[in-house]
This record gives C-alpha cells, structure tokens and sequence, in this order.
C-alpha cells in the first residue's frame, strides 16, 4: 500500500514517545513489554496483565487512525480494565448476626414465615 507524503507526514507526528509508528504492528512489538510490566504493577497475576495489555491492544488497534497518541492511549485502557475488573470484584463485608437477634416474621395465624 503505497501512501502519500500528506498521509506519511501525518502518521508521524511526534508525541511523548517521539514519531508515531507508521503501522500497528511495529507499535505492538515495541509496546507490549512496557504495557505488560505496567499491568503487573496494578494486575494480581502476570495472566491476568497479559489479558488486560491485549483487551486495551485489542481497543488501540479498532482506534487506530483517530488517536493521537497510541502509547498514551494503550496505557490509560490498560489501567482502566484492570480498575473495572477490580471495582467489580468488590463484596462488601458480611456482619454475622445471632440468630436470636432477628425477629421472626409471622403471617396472621401466627405461624412463623
């Protein structure tokens, strides 16, 4: 595929992490260890950063052509899945109650429901 001197121009202008990669490819094998060391940081297990680095890729790759910055991008879609994952994750804490503290509920025959 063959682009013009616009398009390439375009492609590589300069964000925090210097010229922009031409292609997605060249992006994910120069990001993915970097994402993947930044996930473990916030991630339980190595699997599940691995999981998230390749859900926000999966995100980065679809948005290819509208982000400015892929590298900015990829690491808050990181950060993000792992938070929402979390996030769900909470239970809130179980206080144990004694039985006799409760009231039984009777309907009107007085039986307990």
């Amino acid at each position: 595929m063959k682009r013009d001197a616009a398009e390439v121009a375009r492609l590589r202008r300069l964000d925090e992490d210097g010229p922009r990669p031409l292609d997605f490819e060249e992006f994910y094998t120069t990001h993915f260890p970097n994402l993947v060391a930044q996930a473990c940081l916030y991630a339980d297990n190595r699997e599940f950063a691995h999981d998230a680095v390749q859900d926000a890729l999966i995100d980065v790759y679809r948005r290819w052509n509208d982000i400015e910055n892929p590298a900015a991008y990829a690491g808050v879609a990181v950060r993000r899945s792992i938070w929402t994952y979390h996030r769900g994750q909470q239970v809130a804490p179980l206080t144990a109650i004694a039985p006799d503290a409760v009231p039984l509920a009777r309907d009107s025959s007085g039986r307990v429901i």
